[in-house]
């Protein structure tokens, strides 16, 4: 192996930096991508709350029981979905749910949100 120059350490180093550049803009172009998804489904979940919420009032649902019944059938699917992710990969649920094993829905059914 050849003693390297000053020359050649610079060139490796600007080879490096290039590389170094092009990982990060790819990383910055993949997390706007998320960030995209993202908003458009916290959006949708958002609106759904609220049209549901002013549906609970305009039937004279307390919406502090709304808001418990809500965030209990979310809570209920999803579990589902960690059961989905535990079916394929058993390890990446058991990092997904940090629930306590007393918060986990056992109801076969989604609890009821609005009143029968």
């Amino acid at each position: 192996m050849t003693k390297p120059t000053v020359e050649t350490l610079v060139e490796e180093m600007r080879k490096l930096m290039e590389r170094v550049f092009a990982i990060e803009a790819e990383r910055a172009e993949e997390a706007a991508k998320r960030m995209e998804l993202y908003a458009g489904d916290h959006a949708m979940r958002e609106a759904l709350l609220q049209f549901t919420q002013e549906v609970a009032v305009r039937e004279g649902f307390s919406v502090e029981l709304f808001v418990k019944r809500f965030e209990a059938a979310i809570d209920w699917h999803r579990d589902r979905f960690l059961g989905m992710v535990e079916g394929v990969d058993p390890q990446l649920a058991a990092r997904i749910d940090h629930r306590q094993l007393m918060a986990v829905p056992t109801d076969t059914q989604p609890p009821c949100i609005l009143p029968n």
